[in-house]
């Protein structure tokens, strides 16, 4: 764990959660959207 800095470590966190995010958000909004135009 010595060889990585913790600012890589948080930066790479925070592009690997808004990689997730902008991968699942459409997803998540047309499932919601399919369940409220069968209801």
């Amino acid at each position: 764990m010595d060889d990585y800095s913790v600012g890589s470590l948080v930066e790479s966190k925070n592009e690997w959660c808004a990689r997730l995010v902008g991968i699942l958000a459409p997803l998540i909004t047309e499932g919601v959207r399919s369940i409220f135009e069968e209801a």
